[in-house]
């Protein structure tokens, strides 16, 4: 199961609101990737549609995520689950 592996980040207190936004929309832009690609794909021909800026988008809110954790680095923590295993 995703988010079960043995290291993770994880914020002390409270989450700041703009990781909670990136995160909702990363996931619309996955899903949307997801259901609209195929029929993207079918109807357009060699033109500028989502389909040619879907990964930009993704990797760029992959980016604003991890530009966020940076900024928020004093509130983040690493927690090594794989010692509490043991």
């Amino acid at each position: 199961m995703p988010g079960n592996g043995p290291h993770r980040l994880e914020f002390v207190g409270k989450t700041p609101w703009i990781f909670m936004v990136l995160v909702v929309l990363l996931i619309i832009n996955s899903l949307a990737g997801i259901v609209f690609l195929p029929a993207y794909e079918h109807f357009a021909h060699r033109t500028i549609s989502y389909d040619s800026h879907f990964l930009e988008i993704e990797f760029g809110l992959l980016m604003l995520l991890g530009l966020v954790l940076i900024i928020y680095r004093k509130n983040v923590r690493y927690v090594n689950r794989s010692a509490d295993r043991r």
